[in-house]
């Protein structure tokens, strides 16, 4: 299975074992239920601005924080890291899995298809 934007339930949650971070309601996540994993952008970007995103990347539990903007170039759209925290081991596969992620999730997790989506880390 891969990434998708999907909307998911609490027991969605639990399956994931994020049932303790969000206790209620309906989510719309970018999600890999195969690889328990899930993508939320926190707070939304916005087009015209161009407002830093928080960005959460959870893979079987863990949370992986990341600071970044989107904009477009172009036709393209370009998701850039402005900061994270992350230990070295595992380093290049959470970012393999964050770059799969963001291209599935694209603009507002919508998807994107007036270009391509590049992810710069």
């Amino acid at each position: 299975m891969a990434f998708v934007n999907a909307e998911i339930c609490d027991e969605d949650l639990a399956a994931l074992g994020l049932e303790n971070y969000f206790p209620f309601g309906t989510y719309h996540w970018t999600i890999d239920m195969e690889r328990k994993a899930a993508l939320i952008v926190t707070m939304p970007c916005n087009e015209e601005l161009h407002f830093l995103c928080s960005v959460r990347l959870f893979i079987k539990g863990e949370e992986y924080y990341f600071e970044m903007f989107d904009k477009k170039e172009g036709n393209d759209l370009v998701w850039k890291m402005h900061w994270t925290h992350i230990k070295k081991e595992g380093k290049e596969e959470v970012y393999e899995m964050l770059r799969e992620a963001l291209t599935v999730y694209g603009e507002y997790g919508r998807g994107y298809e007036k270009g391509k989506i590049i992810v710069m880390i």
